[in-house]
């Protein structure tokens, strides 16, 4: 959800697009604000922001162990209304508090996209295609998820991670947040 503040100049009413304030002697933008509405405060996002975390040596990481005939399977999803999930020993759970990969949460604003390259091991092989861009957020978006599953796969993955990259265009020419995210054991007795 896109929030705006709108301020009445000479009998206009005109969008805010920035919102800085001067702090100690240096100029700094406000990315929130809280007001009072009816007895009770909220927060009103100025800017949207897009996060991700981990990196290349250590990764965020899902497992999961399965005996036979059960499968194992771990992953991770983006999901449209903000969040990350961790599929991790037959349980799906938020990743984190806060902002995941955008601070407009429940309802993503803008437009976005997420692709995944492979940064080690051995690619996911359940959910989207990795290589390209896919929209999680704005019009005409869905969640994207990449899961390593040994049914129908290999008994055993070990230390997968996968490069996420957000961007605010489908060819990825402005990346705005980049992290990584993968598995360090999914097994199943053979």
């Amino acid at each position: 959800m896109v929030q705006e503040i709108k301020v009445n100049v000479t009998g206009t009413w005109q969008l805010v697009t920035e919102v800085s304030a001067k702090v100690s002697g240096s100029i700094k933008d406000i990315l929130e604000v809280q007001t009072r509405v009816g007895g009770i405060w909220r927060t009103v996002f100025l800017k949207e922001l897009f996060a991700l975390t981990g990196t290349s040596g250590n990764p965020n990481t899902a497992t999961d162990f399965a005996i036979i005939p059960a499968h194992a399977q771990a992953g991770w999803i983006w999901n449209l209304d903000g969040t990350v999930d961790r599929e991790s020993n037959g349980s799906i759970d938020i990743w984190q508090a806060g902002v995941e990969w955008t601070n407009f949460q429940p309802n993503p604003g803008d437009d976005i996209w997420l692709r995944a390259t492979l940064d080690n091991g051995t690619p996911p092989n359940v959910g989207n295609s990795l290589d390209i861009w896919h929209k999680i957020g704005g019009s005409g978006s869905s969640n994207a998820g990449f899961k390593w599953d040994t049914d129908g796969g290999p008994d055993q993955f070990l230390n997968d991670s996968l490069k996420i990259e957000l961007s605010t265009d489908s060819g990825g020419s402005t990346i705005v947040a980049t992290g990584y995210y993968g598995i360090s054991d999914v097994s199943r007795e053979p």
